[in-house]
């Protein structure tokens, strides 16, 4: 038996022979997987357990993409202000006059309705007008309107973007800047104290809904009545401007407001 064998595997070339133990190989290789995979199928049976939770609370507003801030500076020198300011006013002969200082703005939000918004909140009025801008201190029966307008890019003192022109189109009251354009950047501003929703008078509190207020939210950025754009970046900084009309200013007085508010909110 062993020399039929014997002459079988001599009748191979070396090649062959080294062809067969590799295939035997592969054969034995094979034979070890499919005896051992049986493992992974064993008998399994808990003899005691215990289930506990984990949390981890990150602190912040989800829907913030952009925190809030709000910071007051001179439009000379971009150094910190702690009040808002006009330079000389001369009484019958000064109008709108520009502020000497903005506001840089910064936030964003995901929420489907949210904003940043601006007003006055002058509690003192007594009179029966607008209570929105300036009130006179030695008499608060009298008030001064205010304008806001922003800006994605700083502007310089004296640029005729910091001009305001009241004009009437159609109308309404508008405020055009110096540069001559058909454009009107220039918002009026509104006072919290008041209830301007004309729809549901006296229900709804002021800073959650007014359009004419909010200079970006969920709409873009507002850079004009009802003129929208997306803005360039999430973390884009707006530049607020403001001034008020002092034509009806009293010789000696001042006016002024304790409560200039910008605000992001949400719905």
């Amino acid at each position: 038996m062993k020399h039929l064998i014997w002459n079988f595997i001599n009748k191979f070339t070396k090649k062959e022979v080294k062809n067969m133990k590799a295939l035997l190989s592969i054969v034995m290789a094979i034979t070890m997987v499919i005896s051992t995979s049986g493992l992974s199928f064993a008998a399994f049976s808990t003899i005691g357990k215990s289930t506990f939770s984990a949390t981890g609370t990150v602190s912040g507003s989800g829907g913030v993409t952009v925190a809030f801030s709000a910071d007051l500076k001179n439009i000379t020198g971009d150094t910190a202000s702690s009040s808002v300011t006009w330079s000389t006013i001369t009484a019958g002969s000064t109008g709108w006059l520009a502020a000497l200082q903005y506001i840089s703005v910064k936030g964003f939000a995901t929420y489907s309705d949210w904003g940043i918004q601006i007003y006055t909140n002058n509690t003192s009025y007594t009179g029966t007008g607008d209570p929105a801008g300036l009130i006179s201190t030695s008499n608060t029966i009298y008030s001064l309107p205010m304008a806001w307008r922003t800006k994605t890019t700083k502007l310089a003192s004296g640029s005729a973007e910091l001009s305001i022109i009241e004009k009437t189109v159609g109308g309404y009251q508008v405020l055009a800047d110096g540069t001559g354009q058909t454009y009107y950047p220039w918002f009026y501003m509104l006072d919290k104290s008041s209830d301007l929703d004309t729809a549901t008078a006296g229900v709804q509190a002021f800073g959650n809904y007014q359009e004419y207020a909010t200079f970006i939210g969920s709409k873009g950025y507002q850079h004009a009545p009802t003129d929208y754009a997306t803005p360039s970046s999430a973390d884009t900084i707006y530049y607020v401007y403001l001034g008020a009309k002092f034509t009806q200013a009293a010789p000696g007085a001042t006016y002024a407001t304790s409560s200039l508010t910008v605000e992001m909110y949400r719905l």
